[in-house]
């Protein structure tokens, strides 16, 4: 899914702490673009071996030098004379790189410049629908969706109503690329399949694929959890059914959306008695980085949300363009895993409200103590029932995408939060993506942050106009598609807008509900 070709522009800086300045001709100065004509010898891990290329002085519209190669080791070289910037001038990444004396270094360096650009601008800021689907892409992009899909329609735990589905452009058809989709916690795939058909509707191919075996029922035994281990688990398990106090207690743990330090304390003091290891299990989840300590005493599949979401992007890879992940609230971390663990593949990502811890501290800590009991919990499926060790597996997971910023930091993100956020924490969020920022330094990659105030009445679930959560519904939400699209295609979002319940003439109008 990798474009094999794209075009990039820098400034050529006698000294790299100089002013950038452009002037007419190629001397110091100059603003020179690199056509890629074409790229050959691809390594599997995206590194350009051989390009042809055109330099062209774009100041002046003339050709400076016709075609050439390069090899690795001057994509090294170039490397480390280089910096990288977001030009102002263009939503391409432009870079300012040392010019050596000589004529010949100076044109070897822009071509190794150029070889760079190969991999850094496989990708860019602005895309173009370019892409035309061959019949052959189309077939074998379906046989692999219709196998996973006929999978989970012939499994006998099958959840109705929660099954993969995808929308494909017909070969001869240009696309932008393809968009995978995950929805939220308990959720199905169709709660966010207006924007999906928006998205398809423009240019895009789209795959909703369920987040991890949520398209099955049964979820203590099918969807990612927290568990204690066996050792741990049985024994106070027995000491917990025997105090109906403590039972109760910890019961309504479960059930509530608020839990207030009076309730936790309550349920921490006499948990405490149940077994003389308490102390170090409660210590170990009060460990928010779920390291060494939290490991030793519990069991987790957390990591089946990234897990899932490569196979499922695996299924897209005959499909031409650049592949994005879009997700709400667990499905928006698991988008951002997927960036974190596929970066040579994901080239946009878009998370609304991830939920990359729990709100509310002594919420999470509840449910982490009731989850591992197999305490029981209702979800926004009425008709459907998990422990709250699946919860809080969503919050190990939101500590796993945490852990992994320095991956997600080299691809372009949006992230949409709300103030009325009952579920995903709002300060953790806006200190990702401050660190986000700051991780992507000299390379200018953009992490985009918009928010609805507390005045605006936009809940956790924002995507769907429909969808009713705390009394609240999105009214801005065909700006909010709007902008989705504006930051796939153009890698920028209009912050004004998105607080905007009319729509931008510029861009492709939202059907209305």
């Amino acid at each position: 899914m990798n474009a094999l070709s794209s075009t990039g522009s820098f400034f050529l800086l006698d000294d790299p702490n100089a002013q950038r300045r452009q002037t007419n001709g190629s001397g110091a100065g100059a603003l020179i673009n690199v056509r890629m004509m074409s790229v050959r010898d691809v390594a599997p891990q995206g590194a350009i071996r051989e390009i042809s290329l055109q330099l062209w002085d774009t100041k002046n519209s003339r050709k400076l030098w016709g075609s050439g190669s390069a090899s690795a080791g001057c994509q090294n070289l170039a490397m480390r004379q280089c910096h990288y910037f977001t030009g102002s001038r263009t939503p391409s990444l432009t870079a300012a790189i040392v010019i050596p004396s000589s004529t010949e270094d100076r044109l070897h360096s822009a071509i190794a410049m150029a070889g760079l650009f190969g991999t850094r601008l496989r990708n860019p800021l602005k895309l173009e629908r370019e892409h035309v689907l061959t019949e052959q892409q189309v077939s074998k992009a379906k046989e692999a969706f219709d196998k996973f899909i006929g999978s989970v329609q012939s499994n006998p735990e099958r959840r109705e109503g929660a099954y993969p589905y995808y929308l494909l452009h017909k070969p001869g058809e240009s696309v932008y690329g393809t968009v995978l989709f995950f929805h939220g916690f308990s959720a199905k795939p169709d709660q966010m399949w207006r924007l999906a058909q928006y998205l398809f509707d423009n240019g895009f191919n789209v795959y909703q694929p369920a987040l991890a075996n949520h398209y099955l029922t049964n979820p203590d035994k099918n969807w990612p959890q927290v568990d204690l281990k066996p050792q741990w688990k049985g024994p106070i398990r027995e000491k917990w059914l025997q105090d109906p106090v403590l039972k109760g207690a910890i019961d309504s743990l479960g059930g509530l959306t608020e839990v207030t330090q009076e309730q936790l304390d309550f349920v921490l003091n006499r948990v405490m008695a149940l077994s003389p290891d308490m102390d170090d299990i409660v210590d170990a989840i009060n460990d928010g980085d779920y390291t060494a300590a939290f490991k030793k005493y519990f069991d987790s599949t957390h990591l089946k949300y990234v897990e899932d979401a490569e196979a499922r992007l695996k299924e897209c890879e005959s499909l031409p363009g650049p592949a994005f992940s879009i997700g709400l609230s667990v499905g928006g971390a698991a988008a951002l895993a997927l960036g974190a663990h596929q970066p040579d593949k994901i080239a946009k990502v878009v998370a609304y409200a991830p939920l990359l811890r729990q709100v509310g501290e002594v919420a999470r800590q509840a449910s982490l103590i009731a989850g591992p009991l197999d305490v029981k919990r209702y979800g926004w499926d009425p008709n459907l029932q998990f422990t709250v060790g699946c919860y809080a597996a969503s919050d190990v997971f939101g500590s796993h995408v945490l852990k992994e910023a320095d991956k997600i930091a080299s691809i372009p993100t949006f992230l949409m939060l709300t103030e009325n956020d009952d579920s995903a924490d709002i300060p953790t969020n806006k200190a990702f993506n401050e660190h986000l920022n700051a991780l992507s330094g000299r390379s200018g990659t953009p992490h985009l942050q918009g928010m609805y105030t507390a005045d605006m009445r936009v809940p956790h679930p924002m995507v769907d106009p429909v969808e009713v959560s705390q009394n609240m519904t999105n009214r801005y939400w065909a700006s909010l598609y709007q902008e989705t699209f504006r930051f796939l295609t153009q890698g920028v979002v209009n912050q004004a807008q998105l607080k905007s319940q009319s729509q931008d003439s510029s861009l492709p109008a939202v059907p209305p509900v």
